[in-house]
């Protein structure tokens, strides 16, 4: 655990000092304006057929690009060798969307797919007997030594803070039943009796299915917090409740030549269609799979893991399996990218709006079926702005990556604690990413981008190597006016 701690406070000081970077007086940066970005992109193109029709052929776009340079003092290196990936399309269009709040209708046909006819319970409020003796045989282990004290807490090693733990349960235990008491929950997006703002629409309960603990709920919350969401779980945990708004599944560290047990006979095609078939009764269209990937749940499916926790195949045979399924929109043939950034960063000095998660869709199945489904910010498109955006060429993109790509990185130059950095890009990717309307907290454009994917590793006046950022989209640039794109922020 300390050494999580030492890690986290100094990803916690890199990041203060990249948000106090100053810009460089070099620093050439194309100012954000959606009107002129949408009038040039509405400007009309020659339709001659003699012309290319394809991407690349229109924006010149080459197969790779390599090319290394420095930073003005020579302490960061930037390595471009990658692929670039372009969508199979000859036109690109700027969609406008807003926010989406789920309707009864839609509520209905998740309750009816995933609950069918099982009732639905508010959480209950205690434990039963059962659930408070599992819970003390384990803190009954924390303190006689056989297992690593781990509580709540500013420090989770304190046996006091163990002490008050144990008393807690064990006066809770007096009065605790063989069952829990069940009232039937709502199924009706309704406001809450304790929401004294009358923004929220919920639905929450559990129940069980084939034994085994089952969490939903729908969130309408608009607009503030700015927060849409529904979420089926089914897994086995201790308390029923979901972790992450997700089953207790992990990523393997190993994700390319995974050892897959034998006794996991689910093909991905098969896991495909599960979940197609899922999307196609929920009435959810424009969306196509971004992802597919196997993940695992550990034995003990309640305990408290280091978000991002992976394992590696070899060391899960005995894990329960299961395919993680994302989604993405996609607009004439041309899909939204999805990177790490969630959309709910808060820059300094806020211009533009509330934060404003990006959609996120994605189910998890097993040989059983979907035992999770996330969907959260749902969008509803308003209109086509464009069938057919006029772009920059790709030697106009790439004149904006040599300048933007040191810009954005500046503050490891001016670091004292950075000896060197090396930010490394691997692939180029070309696709769709939401930006707000300026003054809106609900209403957006779907823009063509160029996303440069790659991970930056920096050394310390010690000698250490750090891999500061893992693989991601390290810069975004608009395809259409070359204004770089702040994922966090969403514009």
């Amino acid at each position: 655990m300390r050494a999580k701690i030492v890690l986290c406070a100094a990803l916690v000081f890199l990041l203060t000092l990249a948000s106090c970077q100053q810009t460089p007086e070099n620093e050439i940066i194309i100012e954000k304006d959606i009107d002129r970005m949408v009038s040039a992109a509405m400007e009309a193109e020659d339709t001659n057929d003699a012309l290319p029709h394809t991407l690349a052929e229109k924006l010149n776009v080459p197969s790779s690009l390599k090319e290394t340079f420095a930073s003005q003092n020579g302490k960061t290196e930037f390595m471009i060798d990658a692929s670039i990936i372009l969508p199979p399309s000859d036109s690109v269009p700027i969609i406008r969307v807003r926010k989406h709040l789920f309707t009864q209708k839609e509520a209905d046909l998740m309750m009816g797919l995933f609950l069918g006819d099982d009732p639905l319970y508010t959480i209950p409020n205690s434990m039963t007997k059962e659930q408070i003796e599992e819970k003390l045989i384990d803190y009954y282990g924390m303190r006689d030594g056989s297992i690593p004290i781990n509580v709540d807490g500013e420090d989770r090693s304190s046996v006091e803070r163990l002490n008050e733990i144990i008393a807690s349960y064990e006066k809770a235990l007096l009065a605790a039943t063989d069952t829990p008491v069940l009232v039937l929950a709502s199924k009706k997006l309704e406001t809450p009796k304790d929401d004294t703002t009358n923004s929220v629409q919920r639905i929450e309960g559990v129940t069980r299915q084939d034994d085994t603990d089952v969490y939903f709920s729908i969130t309408n919350s608009y607009p503030l917090p700015n927060i849409v969401r529904a979420v089926y779980v089914k897994a086995k945990t201790v308390e029923g409740t979901t972790v992450n708004d997700s089953a207790p599944y992990y990523e393997l560290s190993d994700q390319q030549s995974p050892k897959v047990p034998t006794s996991f006979t689910l093909t991905e095609d098969d896991a495909l269609s599960a979940s197609d078939r899922a999307l196609e009764t929920l009435g959810i269209k424009d969306m196509v799979c971004s992802r597919v990937s196997f993940v695992v749940m550990p034995d003990s499916a309640s305990g408290w893991m280091w978000p991002g926790t992976t394992f590696r195949s070899e060391n899960a045979e005995d894990f329960k399996w299961a395919y993680k399924i994302q989604y993405t929109r996609s607009y004439g043939g041309v899909p939204i990218t999805i990177t790490k950034d969630d959309g709910t960063g808060v820059a300094d000095e806020e211009q533009y709006v509330e934060p404003w998660e990006y959609e996120r869709l994605e189910l998890i199945v097993d040989e059983t079926g979907v035992i999770s489904f996330l969907y959260k910010s749902p969008y509803e498109v308003v209109e086509s702005v464009t069938g057919n955006a006029k772009l920059l060429s790709f030697q106009d993109i790439q004149s904006v990556l040599s300048t933007m790509l040191p810009a954005n990185y500046a503050w490891m130059d001016e670091s004292g604690d950075i000896v060197s950095a090396v930010v490394n890009i691997s692939e180029i990717q070309f696709g769709l990413a939401r930006i707000t309307e300026p003054n809106t907290r609900d209403q957006g454009l779907l823009v063509p981008v160029w996303d440069f994917w790659g991970s930056v590793s920096i050394t310390n006046d010690k000698g250490d190597v750090h891999l500061f950022t893992k693989y991601d989209a390290l810069l975004t640039i608009n395809a259409i006016d070359g204004s770089t794109i702040n994922r966090s922020l969403g514009y």
